[in-house]
């Protein structure tokens, strides 16, 4: 049996603006889901080759386990080194070089003729197979492009390095028939497509994308790409078609049955989340429960890693002074957790000036009432105020926080621990707030936990302004 692979494309849909709004956390949570279901590919399609590009895919690398990591590199590859270089430290990784190859799409999207293009995406995948050693050519479009030029370019792709060569039905005009004939003579007619595995994008224009792929495998593909999207090939309707009928299409998948349909319904939940709740905490919060323990064994390297996949991007000097205080304090506690760990980040990076200083606040809140925040900000010896309704004491001074500064940061994880105990104890919080896809993380204690959530956000803030202001 041969085994297939299945490719979730949903971030990628994101990427490309297809009606999905999703904040960097989602995209992040969505693909350590997807990693947990097993799925083979995780595309995020073109990401910009940007810092918070950059730290995207890295997060998301440190997020998966199991499934590979691709990335567009567009028609040119110009980006490929810098995304190469954004996925070193992904177990499994794969460049992609995307091109529409029907004449229309070429001159009208690309602006490049057919001799240009077939030299663009010769040039691109043969620079990325010198990077990374999983290649694929995605050919958009390749149902309406010129049946010749077609063929020659995949000859090209694969000639170049390209291990995985997709061709989409884009306008999504043929029947699964048509599609399967036109799988079947393009193995005949390409040569080379014998030694590489075939993907295939199936448009569901005619509500016939699971049906296509179908087809797609009898016609000897090894690769569907699908989302949650009703646009494309059904996630759910392309799991459900493998565990009833791998056997009699002589295929096996790694992808089950039994807990799919529950994992993808948690996929469409965090999908369906456009982030307009109008409130810091439409992401919801965390759990600080962490499975990961670090001891004395760990090196500041390996400290490094781990942080980086957090999300933070710390300069040396940041994380030797991280290590050193880990250092001190697992040699009387012998071993924390993630938890602790990102305490000591939020406590010893970025020591910088207060921009906002907190020079009050009341919270009022009832049971039959909404909470109101009324807080007030000190800069450069002015006071700002900001009133604000929220669900909470915490979220309601968050928006106020807001409502002064005129900016909406994502509230990228919040933490509240006890670290003393009685009548009078005290309570730590973090606060983690992102800002063109890097983490700033804030540390506030106090007896009060709104005034300790309030300090940590103020924390967070604040190393933000310093660095942004000094661009």
């Amino acid at each position: 049996m041969k085994k297939i692979n299945v490719c979730d494309v949903t971030l990628c849909q994101n990427a490309e603006g297809g009606g999905l709004s999703l904040t960097f956390r989602k995209k992040t949570d969505v693909a350590a889901l997807l990693d947990r279901m097993q799925i083979s590919v995780v595309e995020l399609g073109e990401v910009a080759p940007t810092t918070e590009g950059k730290l995207l895919v890295k997060s998301i690398a440190a997020a998966l386990t199991q499934s590979t990591l691709c990335v567009s590199v567009g028609c040119d590859g110009k980006n490929a080194a810098f995304f190469a270089e954004a996925l070193k430290g992904a177990k499994r990784k794969r460049l992609q070089v995307s091109a529409s190859l029907s004449t229309s799409r070429m001159e009208y999207v690309y602006h490049k003729k057919a001799n240009d293009m077939l030299a663009s995406v010769t040039e691109a995948v043969r620079a990325c197979a010198a990077l990374c050693d999983e290649v694929e050519f995605y050919a958009d479009d390749a149902t309406r492009a010129d049946p010749a030029f077609l063929r020659t370019v995949l000859a090209a792709a694969i000639d170049a390095g390209a291990a995985i060569v997709s061709v989409a039905d884009t306008s999504g005009n043929m029947l699964p028939a048509e599609f399967g004939d036109f799988l079947r003579n393009l193995c005949g007619d390409v040569k080379g497509l014998s030694g590489v595995a075939l993907g295939v994008s199936c448009s569901n224009r005619l509500g016939l994308a699971d049906a296509m792929a179908v087809e797609a495998l009898r016609a000897g593909a090894v690769e569907l790409k699908a989302s949650l999207k009703k646009e494309t090939a059904s996630l759910a309707g392309i799991a459900a078609i493998l565990s009833a009928k791998a056997e009699t299409l002589g295929v096996q998948s790694a992808i089950g049955a039994e807990s799919f349909a529950r994992d993808v319904r948690k996929l469409e939940t965090l999908c369906n989340l456009s982030g307009e709740g109008g409130t810091p905490f439409e992401d919801g919060v965390r759990d600080n429960a962490s499975s990961v323990i670090f001891t004395e064994q760990d090196g500041e390297d390996s400290l490094n890693r781990e942080i980086e996949g957090l999300g933070y991007d710390l300069s040396e000097e940041d994380k030797k002074a991280i290590f050193a205080a880990f250092k001190q304090i697992i040699s009387k506690k012998k071993q924390i957790d993630l938890h602790e760990l990102e305490v000591i980040v939020a406590s010893e990076s970025m020591q910088v000036p207060q921009a906002y200083k907190l020079a009050d606040f009341v919270v009022t809140t009832g049971s039959t009432v909404d909470t109101v925040a009324h807080v007030k900000l000190e800069r450069d010896g002015k006071n700002y105020d900001g009133v604000s309704l929220g669900n909470g004491s915490v979220d309601a001074s968050f928006l106020a926080i807001e409502k002064i500064l005129g900016t909406h940061y994502e509230l990228d994880d919040f933490q509240i621990q006890a670290i003393t105990e009685g009548k009078e104890a005290m309570g730590q919080t973090l606060v983690k707030l992102r800002s063109h896809g890097k983490v700033y993380s804030g540390r506030g204690v106090s007896t009060d936990i709104v005034l300790s959530a309030v300090n940590a956000y103020l924390n967070a803030l604040n190393k933000i302004v310093y660095e942004e202001e000094r661009l």
